[in-house]
């Protein structure tokens, strides 16, 4: 699962918190905060919605902690490629000068 995948987990039947959770994402994506900011706005969001669907919630919730394990917390094996996939960011890094690769590196803790 990559990032850009959570928003459909959501039932159908709210369009509305799917466009919130996907304005979110392309939120920190053009922002300058790391990965560890995307984890925080992202378990604050789930904390702060009511989802009226109980298998919309547990399918989202599943994905949102198995990407925290394998993403966010195992991002220091991966590769840039992976990290750039994972969080969503190709096309910003295709897009972006060497300032602004350096920036996305930092933001996928790639920096060091």
């Amino acid at each position: 699962m990559i990032i850009d995948d959570l928003p459909s987990l959501l039932s159908s039947k709210h369009p509305d918190l799917q466009t919130d959770l996907t304005h979110w994402i392309d939120e920190w994506k053009r922002s300058a905060d790391n990965i560890e900011q995307l984890r925080f706005l992202v378990d604050k969001w789930l904390g702060n919605v009511w989802v009226n669907d109980a298998n919309s919630v547990n399918a989202l919730m599943q994905a949102w902690q198995s990407f925290k394990v394998q993403a966010l917390d195992g991002v220091h094996s991966q590769t840039m490629n992976e990290r750039l996939y994972a969080f969503g960011l190709f096309d910003a890094w295709d897009a972006a000068t060497s300032e602004g690769r350096q920036k996305i590196m930092v933001k996928v803790l790639a920096n060091a």
